[in-house]
């Protein structure tokens, strides 16, 4: 398992779904689409654990499990509403760490 990161457009390290289509096609239905990636064949985008970590800061809390590389076989499956990423089997969104939005996140 590798952990995903943020990288530019242009990196040839960049993750390509396999089925990109069905992001637009399912916008707005519950169907789930595959985080296969056509970029390196046989794998896709998976949990790195089993279980979501706890974090508490102040009195703020929340749930995380962070985004691997794995086999294809264990990939997650997400449905998009225009607006959000959520993973299927639990209904949690999709959330870059602490909201930081540059490469190497």
């Amino acid at each position: 398992l590798r952990l995903v990161l943020l990288v530019s457009r242009e990196s040839s390290s960049k993750l390509v779904l396999k089925y990109p289509d069905s992001v637009l096609k399912k916008k707005g239905s519950e169907a789930g689409f595959s985080l296969e990636l056509s970029s390196h064949p046989g794998y896709a985008i998976v949990r790195m654990a089993d279980k979501y970590t706890q974090m508490n800061i102040n009195n703020a809390s929340w749930e995380f499990v962070l985004l691997g590389i794995g086999l294809k076989d264990s990939s997650l499956v997400v449905s998009y509403d225009g607006r959000l990423i959520r993973n299927t089997s639990d209904g949690r969104i999709f959330y870059v760490s602490l909201g930081s939005i540059n490469e190497g996140v």
